[in-house]
């Protein structure tokens, strides 16, 4: 048996990681308290550029495709602007030294190489072009104006011509942003380092097709050496415009005039002469220039165009340009379709106010019956044959008659109103509408059969193209891992002040070729799924087919109803129109009294307004069938 002296003793560390794996188990069979609810699932995906982090999605400066970090044949660091603005990386050589292996190697306070793999790095590209710089030039540029720095270690005859076995650094320029944006920078520290920085862009003109983007700092600082001093001054302006939709132009200036004092040739001795430690102090004047002023980089100006034309993407150019067109056909079709909406509702408000003309011409003519039986009745109150009860009963119906006008009046004006603000004109009380609810067709004179009426109908011809769209979509989708071909050419201009001729001018033709060979694996899956949403589609517009159908059908029995309705009403008009004449006539032998005169003559206006809304309905009722028929 083990003695317990000997049994180990259990470490903090193991402790504490033992308490934080037990947590979420004890935590796992406690009961849920009465209000606790479960959330649903949220899926989270992304596809892009990480905003304000630490890697980049793609990178070009290996090979100049677009491939990750992880499909590069090489080892590659890439420096973003969220990390130098974080770090607070200010030069090259700040950044170099955060390289995984490369070393910053500092002759003295100006000239500053980087070896890797052995050898020093001499190769430099700025926006994806080759400077070979030599010396100290441009080796401890100011980041200010870089979106991010790119470092791949190893050769990189794919990008430099003759290979290089150390590496290559490239830098990237910021660009402007689709947005406006504007950001500064204060930084205070040791050896009176002050500095500051600005940062302003956005769209200029164009809608944004002409973009800009200004950058600027500086710095002053003097150093733990005692004459040492910095004052730089950082600028940097560019102008990009989409002259097409693939040919872009960039204008840019770039200056950097970093102005020291006080700088040192070569290193301070180790070794005395007598081959004892000198001990120097830090702050020697041992190899110092202090009135030598050194400015390697002044000023810089650079311009670019470029253009591409695809050649092949996957069909994708063709399959897009279709449905451009189709989403083209589909607007004008929704188009049609709210006109027609505009039409119906323009002949629903016309033949109201028509309708309600007609009941106010009834309401005129049974007044003028009324004023009669009126006159009547008054002459035999006076001749003592009838009481004067029935005379005010006749009275009563007048001045019921006058409240019906007003109203009637008052809802025709305000019918007009609505009538001219729908159709855009001005409202003017002269306007009358000469029209009559005459009825010039029947039902089976505008009959069309139902499956060739569909076939006029915008809304199916609507479910056809969604159909079409879904398949055109899950044809773009297979472009996509398709191969893409394009052809190019693009001119480059750099100008240093410090270069003894006039600028550097490159251009070139390039061919390129993609194949997303790392999205094979997916496709299957990507594909299937549109193969579903066609299906999908298909079901869609079967069901909605079937629909529109029924609504065909329903528009064709409902004017049938209506056509009828008007034969009813009409014919229940002419016998209340005999009924007032039997009444009037037995009036007059005293056979009936007043009330039954009275109500044969509201039993005939009743008829009549029931006639002028058959009417009216029928008419609205044509237009809406010639409207389900695709005639409207």
């Amino acid at each position: 048996m083990a003695s317990p002296l000997n049994t180990p003793r259990p470490t903090l560390l193991a402790l504490a990681l033992t308490a934080v794996m037990i947590a979420p188990l004890a935590h796992a069979d406690a009961p849920l308290a009465a209000d606790a609810r479960t959330l649903d699932t949220v899926k989270v995906t992304a596809d892009g550029e990480i905003a304000n982090g630490y890697t980049v999605k793609n990178t070009r400066s290996a090979t100049k495709l677009d491939l990750s970090l992880r499909e590069t044949p090489q080892s590659v660091t890439v420096i973003t602007r969220q990390r130098l603005d974080d770090m607070g990386l200010f030069s090259l050589s700040d950044v170099m030294g955060q390289v995984t292996g490369v070393s910053v190697s500092v002759t003295d306070s100006e000239r500053i190489s980087y070896v890797s793999r052995g050898y020093t790095i001499e190769n430099f590209q700025i926006d994806g072009m080759l400077n070979t710089f030599g010396g100290s030039i441009k080796t401890n540029t100011d980041n200010v104006i870089y979106e991010r720095i790119e470092v791949i270690r190893g050769a990189t005859g794919l990008t430099t011509g003759a290979g290089d076995p150390s590496g290559t650094i490239s830098m990237v320029r910021k660009r402007p942003t689709d947005t406006f944006q504007l950001s500064s920078n204060l930084t205070v520290g040791r050896w009176g380092n002050q500095r500051l920085e600005a940062d302003l862009g956005g769209p200029v003109a164009w809608d944004g097709r002409i973009r800009a983007r200004v950058v600027a700092a500086k710095q002053q600082s003097d150093s733990f050496r005692d004459v040492y001093k910095l004052d730089k001054d950082v600028f940097y302006g560019i102008v990009q415009a989409d002259l097409t939709d693939s040919t872009l132009f960039e204008l840019g200036y770039e200056y950097q005039s970093p102005h020291t004092t006080g700088v040192t040739w070569g290193v301070v001795p180790y070794w005395g002469a007598d081959g004892n430690p000198a001990n120097l102090p830090a702050a020697t004047q041992f190899a110092y220039f202090p009135g030598i002023s050194l400015s390697l980089l002044d000023k810089a100006a650079f311009g670019s165009i470029t253009a591409v034309q695809p050649v092949f993407a996957g069909g994708r150019i063709i399959t897009g340009n279709k449905l451009a067109q189709l989403g083209v056909n589909v607007n004008n079709r929704r188009f049609i379709l709210s006109r027609s909406e505009v039409l119906l509702q323009t002949e629903e408000q016309y033949w109201l106010i028509v309708s309600l003309n007609e009941k106010l011409k009834t309401l005129h003519m049974m007044g003028v019956l009324l004023d009669t039986v009126y006159k009547q009745a008054d002459d035999a109150y006076r001749a003592g044959l009838i009481n004067r009860n029935d005379v005010m009963k006749v009275s009563i119906k007048q001045s019921e008659m006058r409240m019906n006008r007003m109203k009637l009046e008052n809802g025709i004006k305000l019918a007009t109103m609505a009538f001219s603000q729908h159709i855009g004109l001005p409202y003017d009380s002269a306007m009358v509408l000469s029209d009559t609810l005459v009825i010039s067709q029947s039902p089976y004179e505008v009959y069309l059969d139902a499956g060739e009426a569909l076939l006029h109908r915008e809304e199916y011809k609507l479910l056809e193209e969604s159909v079409e769209a879904e398949k055109l979509q899950t044809r773009l989708k297979i472009g996509e891992y398709l191969p893409e071909v394009g052809v190019g050419v693009g001119a480059v201009y750099y100008d240093y002040a410090f270069s003894n001729n006039k600028g550097t001018s490159n251009t070139m033709v390039f061919a390129s070729v993609k194949i997303p060979i790392s999205d094979w694996w997916g496709a299957s899956h990507t594909i299937k799924e549109r193969k579903y949403k066609e299906q999908i589609a298909r079901n869609n517009s079967q069901n909605n087919t079937e629909l529109l159908l029924l609504q065909i059908q329903k528009a064709w029995n409902e004017l049938g109803e209506a056509y009828k309705q008007i034969e009813v009403a009409h014919e229940t008009m002419i016998q209340a129109e005999e009924n007032l004449r039997i009444n009037s006539d037995n009036y007059e032998n005293g056979i009936v009294n007043i009330s039954d005169m009275l109500e044969a003559q509201a039993m005939l206006r009743q008829t009549k307004d029931e006639l002028t809304d058959a009417r009216s309905g029928y008419k609205i009722k044509l237009v809406t069938y010639l409207q389900v028929t695709g005639r409207h």
